[in-house]
């Protein structure tokens, strides 16, 4: 097997596939579950390109429609447990002052969920995180 450059039909197909916002590198798969999927596909006379593209504009779409509730553990208070917030709105009720720089970049840098727990967590510097999280089941 040759060493050295990839073809250059790939490095081209790579690059087209970037330039129209593909994701060019596949994600690996259980041969028996990409098998059984086109096969319902062809069944059903649909693309199964067009099935996962719209798979993933709905999924997207209801992660980010999705909603939040904060329950403060030692303060609770029913008015302020029922607002929902978005994941935005949830990041924001937690932005730092700008004052406090490092914590600041900490909290620019939180895309998900998961990243806004760690960073209460850190912010409470070994102690009970005050806040809980919770999905709003009913959105």
């Amino acid at each position: 097997m040759p060493v050295g450059s990839p073809k250059p039909q790939t490095v081209a197909t790579e690059k087209y596939a970037k330039k129209a916002g593909w994701i060019s590198k596949s994600y690996k798969l259980r041969k028996e579950v990409v098998d059984e999927y086109t096969q319902a596909c062809k069944r059903a006379g649909v693309s199964a390109a067009g099935q996962l593209t719209t798979m993933m504009k709905n999924f997207a779409k209801e992660v980010n429609e999705m909603k939040y509730h904060i329950i403060e553990k030692h303060n609770r208070n029913a008015r302020e447990e029922l607002k929902s917030y978005s994941f935005d709105e949830l990041k924001d009720f937690f932005e730092p002052n700008e004052e406090f720089e490092e914590s600041h970049s900490e909290w620019e840098e939180i895309e998900d969920l998961l990243d806004l727990r760690e960073f209460l967590e850190h912010e409470a510097d070994g102690m009970e995180v005050e806040y809980t999280i919770i999905e709003d089941t009913e959105s």
